[in-house]
């Protein structure tokens, strides 16, 4: 039996966070049944590029789930909803605020009929508040909560953006985290609750030590640490060294022997915050002597934290994630096997299986007769007046 597979999840998201969040449901062994709108579905569904009529992206995010079409912007699409949450443990949504309100499925409006429902909404920046209704995107997110200045910058205050989308994978795992604790808590007490979850948020939560370290001392954190850590190049390419912490650049110091870095003022962390380039510079001619493998075993070896700089491309190459299974194959209608990331959950006792992303409305049929009971008959006259798709 897996983890999650006695949990129902109506999941009412879209585009990257709430999806990744009800993904990890699915892995987990929950019974997610996404529901789309008919004719449109999830807006990554229609992202570019596309392979074969399928967006890699969408698929990505949407494995182990079910799909059913709905429109929604009827009432008697709600109201099929509405049936499934007589059996659902969970409603996740991803609207703007305001929009589960005027469909009636937000929790207020739910209580009465669904007591032990969970409804939980992740947005961008929460249901209230000066900026509950801006428009939400990755870079914004990044700026406004400090870190593509204070954290990431060049030292002459030009701001850079951390590649990927980290606030919406952030917020999903605090989404799931928050989910999975209501869920605890309603299976003890018979009582559900709403739960609010937004990006901004859970970015700020994502860097509390810098934030924190400046509400106690008003002082900024170096943007990259104390010295030696950065970036410097072996034979055959970059590496990332990081010795800041005084026992690792007594360690670092012994194995590099240099005659500059042995000199006793560098043995205090402000002199050598003072002095960075040198610092670099002077690790640096050590690990020019060798390729960056052979640099980071002997950084391995000496227990100083030292990683080879990679490309995405070289990651699919990488012989800790095939050992470890980090990328799976997953079948796609119509283009065959991809390569995808696997699940970073590792449960002896809960073995995770992948299925493909389904197709808009691949389900509905499936979830109406066999979740709801309805019959064939039903089924086609919801379907002949537009209803589900």
């Amino acid at each position: 039996m897996k983890a999650l597979s006695d949990v129902l999840v109506v999941d009412l998201t879209t585009a990257v966070s709430g999806p990744y969040c009800t993904m990890m449901m699915g892995d987990l062994g929950a019974d997610v049944i996404k529901i789309e709108q008919k004719d449109q579905g999830d807006i990554i569904r229609h992202t570019t590029p596309q392979v074969n009529g399928q967006a890699p992206v969408f698929t990505a995010y949407n494995r182990n789930k079910r799909s059913v079409a709905v429109d929604l912007t009827r009432p008697e699409g709600v109201g099929v909803v509405k049936k499934l949450l007589e059996k659902a443990d969970l409603l996740i949504d991803s609207y703007q605020p305001g929009t589960m309100e005027r469909m009636g499925l937000d929790y207020d409006s739910l209580k009465g009929d669904y007591p032990k429902l969970i409804c939980v909404s992740l947005t961008g920046y929460g249901k209230e508040g000066p900026y509950a209704h801006r428009p939400v995107y990755e870079g914004t997110l990044q700026a406004e909560c400090g870190m593509t200045q204070s954290l990431i910058n060049d030292s002459q205050g030009t701001p850079y953006l951390v590649g990927g989308n980290i606030a919406q994978y952030a917020s999903a795992y605090f989404c799931l985290a928050a989910a999975l604790g209501a869920l605890h808590q309603a299976r003890r007490t018979g009582k559900g609750q709403r739960v609010d979850v937004n990006m901004y948020g859970s970015l700020l939560a994502m860097f509390a030590l810098p934030i924190n370290d400046y509400l106690f001392n008003g002082v900024e954190c170096p943007v990259d640490g104390n010295a030696p850590q950065g970036f410097i190049r072996s034979k055959d390419g970059w590496l990332r060294i990081t010795c800041g912490d005084q026992p690792i650049w007594e360690r670092a110091v012994k194995l590099m022997d240099d005659p500059v870095l042995n000199q006793p003022q560098y043995n205090d962390y402000r002199v050598r915050n003072e002095n960075r380039a040198l610092m670099l510079e002077r690790c640096q001619l050590w690990s020019q002597k060798y390729t960056s493998e052979e640099a980071v075993s002997l950084f391995t070896q000496a227990g100083i934290s030292g990683g080879i700089v990679r490309t995405i491309a070289d990651l699919r190459h990488d012989p800790h994630l095939q050992a470890r299974h980090h990328i799976v194959q997953i079948p796609v209608p119509g283009v065959g096997e991809l390569p995808y990331f696997a699940s970073p959950f590792r449960m002896r006792e809960s073995h995770i299986d992948y299925t493909p992303a389904p197709a808009l409305g691949a389900d509905t049929d499936q979830v109406l007769g066999g979740c709801l009971g309805m019959s064939g008959e039903e089924i086609a006259r919801l379907r002949q007046a537009g209803i589900v798709g």
